[in-house]
């Protein structure tokens, strides 16, 4: 029998293609960063927003329902459904789940040392989520007196699927990854500037994280052994699913931090949004495959698609009745 080629302490290569500091400033991406950031703005953000606002109200939802066993039972105080499954049990499945696809996303061998990053991506995205989000959002509540509310998200596994088959099969180094599965926001009739205070507080928690992991994998680039490698590992995790967690909370779409901080301020959400985009950008764009200009078409067509749908349903449609 051949010897095994991997152990539980051999690096996977996760990671790998995240650039040093050095490397974002020998590879211009300071100087690409802010274009990155406004095509972020004009392609993405943007008309997402004007969809959401002028096409969504408009389109009509399925509404599914469960009969039979399928149906949990009925709440007394309520007469609804109660629900079938635990929150901490969607909450550990969702995360379970993003882990999975994150790692994924790299490519996996039927080896030991790929469970090894399985756990290391979701001790990353765990801390993502309770010490960027939810910490950052408790205490901007506490400091405001305000109640905060926390959402599930387990819709972000689609976003996360997304991610990960776009940069598996586009060949993106670094890869895409979503790790914040959950959303604070400030309870219902709390002041503007209490509703802003939580979102930013969460927004600059995963940038802050995020930091700090890119900073740890440098420092503990190259790796051996199994302690070491899963802190890499890690580390990697927390920095890619920081980086694209930003970019993804700051939309202003949903329950998103992002579309609390525009419906209180759009021009202070455009800068936060556009300072936040132009440093992931620069990581980004710095790795050694990371297609910017393809990226920039598929984005422009992407907000092609949309604003056209709203011009059909603001201004074409109308005018034909």
């Amino acid at each position: 029998m051949a010897p095994p080629t991997s152990n539980w302490g051999t690096p996977t290569g996760f990671g790998a293609s995240l650039p040093t500091a050095e490397q974002v400033a020998d590879r211009g991406g300071w100087a690409v960063a802010p274009l990155a950031g406004l095509a972020y703005l004009l392609l993405a953000a943007l008309p997402l927003r004007a969809f959401a606002t002028h096409v969504a109200p408009r389109l009509r939802r399925p509404r599914i329902a469960l009969t039979g066993r399928n149906r949990g039972p009925i709440d007394a105080d309520h007469g609804a459904a109660a629900p079938m499954l635990s929150p901490a049990l969607v909450a550990a499945g969702t995360l379970g789940g993003a882990a999975v696809i994150a790692a994924l996303s790299g490519g996996v061998d039927a080896e030991v040392r790929y469970l090894r990053l399985t756990a290391a991506i979701g001790l990353g995205l765990l801390l993502l989520n309770a010490i960027a989000v939810l910490l950052p959002a408790r205490l901007a509540g506490r400091v405001a007196r305000v109640d905060v509310v926390v959402r599930l998200l387990p819709g972000i596994l689609l976003v996360a699927l997304a991610a990960a088959l776009l940069s598996r099969f586009g060949g993106l180094q670094p890869p895409l990854l979503a790790g914040v599965l959950i959303a604070a926001s400030a309870a219902i009739g709390s002041s503007r500037r209490a509703r802003a205070g939580v979102a930013v507080a969460q927004s600059s928690g995963v940038a802050a994280l995020a930091l700090i992991g890119w900073a740890a994998h440098d420092l503990l680039t190259p790796s051996t052994g199994f302690w070491m490698t899963l802190a890499s590992e890690t580390a990697a995790a927390v920095a890619l699913g920081g980086l694209g967690s930003l970019l993804m909370l700051l939309l202003p779409v949903g329950p998103l931090p992002g579309r609390t901080l525009y419906a209180v301020s759009p021009p202070a959400w455009a800068v936060v949004a556009l300072a936040s985009a132009t440093v992931a950008g620069a990581i980004l764009v710095s790795g050694p495959a990371f297609p910017l200009a393809a990226l920039v078409l598929a984005g422009a067509a992407f907000a092609g698609v949309l604003s056209a749908a709203v011009v059909w349903t603001r201004w074409v449609a109308p005018a034909w009745r």
